[in-house]
């Protein structure tokens, strides 16, 4: 360098690079000094990043780390807050900066920590084998109706054959296809059923149902094989038990009578809207609803919680304001208030309380609380304390889609609307609705371009959460958004809150009604989108680094509010970036070990048989952002299969073998670099094949779950699930006694698992 620029030349440039370092620093600590009162706003963050580490954790830590690291965060956190008063007369930006370290530690802390409480809190037997026919004995927690007339039910069980007491699962899952099943929470049954292990991911780095269903306490799910015999009403429960069991039993009454009045797609929905259960909704409506950015519609979150208490809050106050007395003498606004959550509450309970709902909740709390206090009803601060409550009760929320996407959709509004606020504040366009004559402007123009704008935030604020879970982006979502969500707030909720005051009376039909009307405009409008051309686009798989870059970046775009926020656009393009450039694997075997899926440059993803494991291989086209290839001429080009096993060629001139017959295992082995089956090889030739292939059996698979396979240049690169869950209280180790299809081929683990 010295030798091609003049040292005059390189001197300034290096002057101009100190310079201009050293104003970015200063420009930094300045804002950074300006905006201490949206420091608190990254407590959350911090309480998520400690939950996140003990998640990603490989082995199970003790309680010894998590206890001390609390406490010493929590004592020095103590020390340097007693103490800080000397600090603030020597040097207070030493003594700020050290509250804020000791409060960061302590957020960790306290997120490891509540996490791994909250493991063991949830700690509940897990079955390790597959296993059934057998007999079940036990009480109905909870019961759903599907769309083919089969039933969901969750069942706390008293007895399992063949299982001792103290390895009772706390509660099973289980599917009742049989004809005519009339069950309802809070009947003891009998019936015959096949369990098995609560599955893990189809794929390494997939989805883990094991995982949540370990935090819903849920040791088993399966399939009945016979009809389930009532064998009376349970007793014997807790104050708590016996009206959780009341709550399902109504939640159920409801639905079945939303039901019996709107029968069809627009009852099921009904039903989804105001109990919160989505079992009876067709799938194919619910992929239009995908496909036109409407999915949020089905799922209770922060919209519909705050349609039903903001019009219960507003009915009140419009009644209220028309008794003068009232009006003038008391606060009217705050009553309202209380009538608003009390009906948010109520709603809670018959929806079901799940996570999402809780949190819409409390989001809805805090707002009738600041209604109260006389605040604003809804902040960025608001929002943290909403997070830190949830991550707190709940820290297994964190992994739930639900739980971002809807925080990342509240944040990035409430910032969008607070640059807004302050860049237009003194806007002639503002002042125009003061003036009556624009009114009618106001009216007609605003409410549209309020949900497009919303839908654009919200839709952009979720983006990396959808293509990140789902692998798929809405094109069309703005428009069907702007086309069915007037519907949903002028049609559909209001007479949701309608339906819900007038069941007490049986007068339910007469709001269902309008109710149904709304729902089928709904629908039409998203069948009409979703057949659009281009209406979704598929993603492939992004890296979880890759996800968190761009969360990194949308918080500081979001939490700050001077020039130095637009650094969180430039982590969020390199968050985007970096997820382009996944390394997709060349082979998938799935857990179980019937299917296995090759690479090909002009295909993609093929599969050696288009109807086995059904259910991992929908997965695998979705993370890999592709149509599934369902022809079998293009696997039969792929795969030569014989009786005795399948091979086939990777695009880099890699073998791959299948084995189903151990007689086909030496002369494959010559030939192969990679070696699958879902037989348990010898262990003798398992380990001479070891030298030149690498061989992944029934055994491997047992152990370690759905595997993939990368050829690189530097030789083969293998990842199994066991390898991204780690060795977890919820990856116990699954063996399976038998390796066979059920008998009913209607019946797939896939249905179990959804």
């Amino acid at each position: 360098m010295r030798g091609i620029l003049p040292k005059w030349r390189l001197n300034g440039a290096l002057e101009y690079a100190r310079e201009a370092a050293h104003s970015a620093r200063v420009e930094f600590a300045t804002s950074f000094w300006a905006e201490r009162d949206r420091w608190p706003l990254w407590f959350p963050v911090f309480l998520a990043t400690g939950i996140a580490i003990y998640f990603e954790l490989d082995q199970e830590p003790g309680w010894v780390p998590a206890a001390a690291s609390l406490l010493l965060s929590g004592g020095f956190a103590a020390l340097v807050i007693a103490t800080r008063s000397r600090w603030q007369d020597r040097r207070p930006e030493t003594g700020q900066i050290l509250i804020v370290l000791c409060l960061i530690a302590v957020a960790l802390s306290l997120g490891f920590s509540a996490a791994k409480w909250r493991t063991k809190g949830v700690a509940a037997p897990v079955i390790a084998r597959e296993i059934g026919p057998v007999n079940v004995q036990g009480v109905i927690l909870s019961a759903a109706r599907r769309p083919s007339d089969s039933w969901r039910l969750v069942i706390q069980p008293e007895e399992i054959e063949d299982l001792a007491r103290e390895d009772l699962p706390e509660r099973i899952r289980v599917t009742a296809r049989q004809k005519n099943v009339q069950v309802e929470p809070g009947q003891r049954v009998s019936v015959r059923a096949v369990l098995m292990p609560p599955p893990g991911p189809a794929a390494p780095g997939d989805f883990d149902f094991a995982r949540q269903a370990w935090f819903q306490r849920i040791g088993a799910v399966g399939y009945t094989v016979s009809k389930p015999k009532i064998l009376g009403v349970a007793d014997g429960f807790s104050l708590i038990q016996r009206l959780s069991l009341w709550t399902a039993k109504t939640r159920l009454a409801i639905s079945e009578r939303i039901k019996a009045a709107l029968p069809g797609p627009s009852g099921a929905i009904a039903a989804a809207l105001m109990t919160g259960d989505r079992q009876a909704i067709p799938e194919d409506v619910t992929e239009a609803f995908r496909i036109a950015g409407l999915a949020h519609v089905l799922a209770i979150s922060g919209m519909h919680m705050a349609l039903v208490g903001g019009l219960l809050f507003a009915a009140t106050r419009l009644l209220l304001a028309g008794i003068e007395p009232l009006a003038l003498r008391y606060p009217i606004k705050k009553w309202a208030a209380c009538v608003g959550l009390s009906g948010a509450f109520a709603y809670l309970i018959v929806s079901g309380a799940s996570i999402s709902t809780q949190r819409a909740f409390i989001m809805i709390t805090l707002m009738f609380v600041a209604v109260f206090l006389d605040r604003h009803a809804l902040s960025m601060r608001m929002v943290a304390v909403a997070a830190t409550l949830i991550l707190l009760i709940s820290p297994e929320s964190l992994l739930h889609v639900s739980f971002q996407m809807s925080f990342a959709a509240v944040v990035g509004l409430i910032a969008f609307y607070e640059w807004w606020r302050d860049s237009l504040s003194n806007h002639d366009a503002v002042r125009m609705r003061h003036q009556p004559r624009y009114r009618w402007l106001r009216r007609g123009v605003l409410y549209p371009l309020g949900i497009a704008v919303t839908t654009i935030v919200a839709e952009i604020s979720i983006g990396p959460f959808t293509a990140f879970h789902f692998n798929r982006l809405a094109a069309y979502g703005l428009v069907g958004n702007m086309l069915a969500m007037p519907f949903v707030g002028t049609v559909v909720m209001p007479s949701a809150v309608v339906t819900f005051l007038l069941m007490p009376f049986n007068l339910e039909s007469w709001s269902l009604a309008p109710m149904g009307w709304g729902i089928d405009k709904v629908i039409e409008i998203s069948q009409w989108v979703s057949s659009w051309s281009g209406a979704e686009y598929r993603i492939r798989a992004w890296s979880l680094s890759a996800l968190l870059t761009m969360v990194i970046g949308g918080l500081w775009l979001s939490f700050w509010r001077r020039k130095w926020r637009r650094l969180g656009a430039v982590i969020i393009v390199l968050g985007i970036v970096s997820g382009l450039f996944k390394d997709l694997p060349d082979v998938l075997i799935d857990r179980e070990g019937q299917n296995i899926a090759v690479r090909n440059d002009v295909s993609g993803l093929v599969l050696m048989s288009p109807r086995r494991a059904r259910f991992a291989t929908d997965i695998w086209y979705q993370r890999d952002g592709a149509a599934p290839i369902t022809d079998r001429s293009v696997s039969e080009a792929m795969f030569r299969c014989d009786v005795l096993g399948c091979v086939a060629t990777a695009s880099d001139g890699s073998v791959i073998a299948y084995v189903q017959d151990p007689r086909a295992f030496e002369e494959d082995c010559q030939i192969a670099d990679l070696i699958v089956s879902d037989e348990r090889l010898p262990q003798r030739l398992r380990v001479s094949c070891r030298q030149s292939a690498v061989v992944i059996d029934w055994l491997d698979l047992r152990r370690e779950g759905a595997f993939a396979v990368w050829f690189e240049k530097t030789g083969i690169r293998v990842e199994s699930a066991l390898q991204h869950r780690g060795y977890r209280p919820w990856t116990q180790r699954q063996t399976r006694t038998d390796r066979d299809p059920p008998k009913d081929p209607d019946i797939r683990l896939s249905q179990v698992t959804e």
